[in-house]
């Protein structure tokens, strides 16, 4: 079957576990209480000199723990208020992250846009300049072009008619 001192220190670390009621897991800590105080409930349905005891027991525990300096957090109302402050906090953070993240981005492309060398700005418009040069030279062109055909039609058309 087992040593018992290994039994009942398995059963006595079981027990801690199921009563701790410190940390900052605050949906932990309210489910706990809520459920300690359910299963009070359903044994006072059933017994109610068994629950009596049992709340005594819980009393005594939090008070030990109390006494020798620990804190226990079963008090319903501050720990829905804790889980409260905890969730905006933390939505407030998320919301400075995304604020850092667009500034840094809006700076690097602001850092960008200046530090962009002077003369490649000046080849780059250059460059520009040729392509619509050339653009309106071949638009001149091809007006000259009908130009001169529609003068070659009126002299056909002067000389036929």
């Amino acid at each position: 079957m087992g040593c018992p001192s290994i039994r009942s220190h398995l059963q006595t670390a079981k027990k801690d576990r199921a009563l701790k009621l410190t940390g900052r897991d605050y949906k932990s800590l309210i489910a706990k209480v809520e459920e300690t105080k359910a299963t009070i409930a359903k044994v006072r349905e059933a017994d109610p000199h068994k629950a009596t005891i049992m709340e005594d027991e819980l009393k005594w525990e939090k008070t030990l723990k109390r006494a020798a300096g620990g804190k226990v957090k079963d008090n319903l109302e501050m720990l829905k208020k804790a889980l409260a402050k905890k969730n905006k906090l933390k939505e407030r953070k998320k919301e400075k992250w995304e604020n850092r993240e667009k500034k840094s981005d809006g700076e690097k492309q602001t850092k960008l846009c200046e530090n962009r060398n002077p003369r490649n700005r000046n080849v780059i418009n250059q460059k520009r300049d040729k392509i619509k040069t050339r653009e309106n030279r071949k638009v001149a062109e091809q007006k000259c072009v009908e130009l001169e055909v529609k003068m070659a039609m009126e002299r056909v058309c002067e000389i036929y008619f």
